[in-house]
């Protein structure tokens, strides 16, 4: 599952409580069909410049899923390309210049 909100810095509790529950939904969702939501695998990322990231609590940063607290990464995987907090795509980048390199 992938979901995005836009929101003010000062709105992250919000959104971080809006994010709980839709990933408690899914938890509910999938439990009735017998199957599992893996809460070591559910990662969450924050797209924000360094400056609203620091008016940002970081307790609101985290996401709680089924007793496990997943904090933001950094970097993901997705669909085929590096996604960063950032969106440089640096690793991206990187990747491809190590590629040609060898």
């Amino acid at each position: 599952m992938q979901g995005c909100i836009h929101a003010k810095p000062s709105e992250a509790a919000g959104v971080l409580s809006r994010l709980a529950e839709c990933v408690a939904s899914i938890g509910t969702y999938c439990d009735s069909r017998h199957l599992q939501l893996n809460s070591t695998k559910t990662e969450v990322m924050w797209f924000v410049t360094t400056a609203n990231l620091q008016k940002m609590e970081v307790k609101d940063r985290r996401l709680p899923v089924r007793g496990v607290v997943v904090e933001p990464i950094e970097i993901v995987w997705n669909l085929g390309i590096y996604f960063d907090n950032r969106l440089t795509l640096q690793k991206r980048v990187e990747s491809h210049v190590h590629v040609s390199i060898i």
